[in-house]
């Protein structure tokens, strides 16, 4: 694999690449951007060798600009480590770790129609409608707070045909191609319920399938955007791009329900810098956990 590859490296198994000959040889550094845009980061051993490793720098469609620019200046370990401090078993942060264990187990088993058989048909609305209603979709204005759970089922079969490919997305990958794939899952979800706001429709995003991060009030204020689109999922992926270091490290593992322990499955990076982001915009006396 060469600098410059569009293919990303996994989180798992960074794959070693061949370095162009004006990559720096300064130690200390952790990365440098070329002048192909691509990014490159190195791991410095104990001997003193270092292994270098790639990532593709998005731009915007000219391909003249970084999608770095712009990207807020945060302390993401700072904020991280706040939240992660009010994730406890029995609060509503961890609401999101049981929703997202219960849809991935099902994708993990290869076996997403069955979210919306006889069988499981309430238990999914109940998982997905308990989660929106601890993020703050059943109260005030909110447009479900005059619905059942059972009102979720159109939302849910929409979920349950979803290709398996979006089930995999998250924001390493946001390349364009699929930001507009991202944008026709938030349209048909859309169409399963009428005038849905990108707060509603992002939230069932991040709790099933962990792709997007939950543009509420407090993520975009935090990250100063206005709506959900193509150009917030561009900042969005530049602001990994900046950040993968921190956010990959901050892929905890989710609670399980039964035992409230730490499970195998962990965060996405979407709902790391929703994490991230959600602290950040948080109004000042506002508790960290409620």
């Amino acid at each position: 694999m060469n600098v410059g590859d569009d293919t990303l490296p996994s989180r798992s198994r960074q794959a070693e690449v061949t370095l162009p000959k004006d990559v720096p040889n300064a130690w200390g550094a952790s990365s440098w951007n070329g002048k192909n845009g691509a990014a490159v980061s190195w791991l410095k051993s104990k001997s003193g060798q270092r292994r270098y490793f790639a990532s593709r720098v998005f731009r915007d469609r000219a391909g003249t600009k970084p999608l770095t620019e712009g990207v807020p200046s945060v302390d993401v370990d700072a904020n991280l480590r706040e939240y992660l401090e009010g994730r406890k078993p029995n609060e509503r942060y961890a609401s999101f770790d049981y929703c997202f264990n219960y849809f991935q187990s099902f994708r993990e088993s290869r076996d997403v129609s069955a979210l919306v058989s006889p069988v499981n048909i309430q238990i999914s609305c109940l998982q997905l409608g308990f989660y929106l209603a601890s993020w703050g979709m059943f109260r005030g204005s909110a447009e479900l707070l005059q619905k059942s759970a059972r009102s979720l089922i159109h939302v849910l079969e929409v979920v349950a045909h979803t290709e398996t490919s979006l089930w995999e997305l998250d924001a390493h990958c946001y390349t364009e191609s699929n930001i507009n794939r991202l944008m026709e899952l938030a349209s048909t979800i859309r169409q399963a319920q009428p005038s849905m706001s990108d707060t509603l429709v992002t939230k069932i995003m991040l709790g099933v399938f962990g792709n997007v991060p939950a543009f509420d009030a407090n993520f975009k204020r935090g990250f100063g955007v206005a709506t959900f689109g193509p150009k917030a999922l561009r900042k969005v992926g530049g602001f990994f791009q900046a950040h993968a270091q921190a956010i990959n490290a901050y892929c905890v593992p989710t609670l399980d329900f039964i035992s409230g322990e730490p499970t195998q499955r962990n965060y996405p990076r979407a709902k790391v810098i929703d994490m991230a982001f959600f602290i950040e915009g948080l109004p000042s006396a506002e508790p960290v956990a409620s």
